[in-house]
């Protein structure tokens, strides 16, 4: 099911996989640990997911227009950071 070649489907995978993966760092950091972690680090880390995941679908699966999808989707989540967190 995932080793399919399709600009649209990597770029819901590379849109859609840092919202939940920042969702579960929200809840282990905040909920488990009750630690005080900053906002933007925890959306920083959860963008570099893509950066695993885009690596694996452009290396080991040689996909490249799923790649693509993940890389457009990883800049932009790199605008939004931008926007939420350094301009405003």
């Amino acid at each position: 099911m995932f080793r399919v070649d399709n600009f649209l489907f990597g770029l819901v995978t590379g849109s859609l996989l840092p919202v939940i993966f920042l969702f579960g760092l929200h809840m282990f950091f905040f909920e488990y640990l009750k630690s005080d972690i900053k906002e933007d680090t925890l959306y920083v880390l959860s963008v570099m997911i893509n950066f695993l995941i885009f690596r694996y679908y452009m290396i080991n699966l040689r996909k490249d227009k799923t790649g693509r999808g993940i890389l457009l989707a990883t800049f932009g989540h790199a605008f939004v950071y931008i926007y939420l967190y350094i301009i405003s």
